[in-house]
């Protein structure tokens, strides 16, 4: 072999290197890329499920407050029918 020869073949041995090494960096950018975006998207579901369940909170919340109030409301009015009702019968009292 001439050093013509030995030249080009050390020629295309640096340039296949490169090739490789870009295409190991251009890999590792879309692994890198890919992770990333797999870590928005489960946050993005994760505050998702955390939002459905505080409105789940928030409406078995005001569901709970919306019966106490109504039992409140029905005792209370209970009781005034049980006064009405002893002051119109005064034997049924005692």
């Amino acid at each position: 072999m001439d050093a013509s020869t030995k030249e080009t073949q050390a020629q295309i041995l640096q340039m296949t290197q490169f090739i490789l090494n870009e295409a190991r960096d251009k890999a590792e950018e879309i692994d890198t890329k890919a992770l990333q975006e797999e870590s928005i998207e489960r946050l993005k579901i994760v505050n998702s499920m955390k939002e459905k369940i505080q409105q789940e909170y928030a409406r078995k919340t005001k569901q709970i407050e919306t019966q106490a109030a109504i039992a409140r409301s029905t005792a209370i009015n209970r009781s005034r029918l049980e006064k009405i009702k002893s002051r119109q019968d005064p034997d049924a009292g005692s």
